[in-house]
């Protein structure tokens, strides 16, 4: 079993859990079907239909698929855990600004937890 836990602003907002819930019911329990799956099986899922890595902001950078919606995850090893950092619609036009969305918030975390 794997740790999961939520990117938490500052503020204490917890954007990944805001935009989960505003999803209609299905896409939302498919959703949090991929988390524990990742709770469950960790990186065995990466290159599945299910997680893949996204290049451009480091290492440990994945998403979970399902459809066209995505969570930006990072693995932290220190800790040995996950952080979803970004939800989103994988849409061609706005796929690079989620993208750089998911990296301002791992940079922001990595910063808190003064990972190099």
């Amino acid at each position: 079993m794997y740790y999961i836990d939520y990117y938490t602003e500052p503020s204490g907002r917890k954007p990944v859990a805001e935009w989960l819930n505003s999803l209609d019911k299905k896409t939302r329990e498919y959703m949090r079907d991929k988390v524990v799956r990742l709770q469950q099986n960790g990186l065995m899922l990466l290159n599945t239909s299910m997680m893949k890595p996204i290049k451009g902001c480091g290492g440990h950078f994945y998403e979970l698929k399902y459809s066209n919606y995505r969570i930006a995850v990072y693995h932290d090893t220190a800790r040995d855990i996950f952080i979803l950092l970004h939800g989103f619609k994988k849409e061609r036009r706005r796929e690079p600004i989620e993208i750089r969305t998911a990296c301002s918030r791992l940079r922001e975390y990595q910063s808190r937890r003064q990972i190099p």
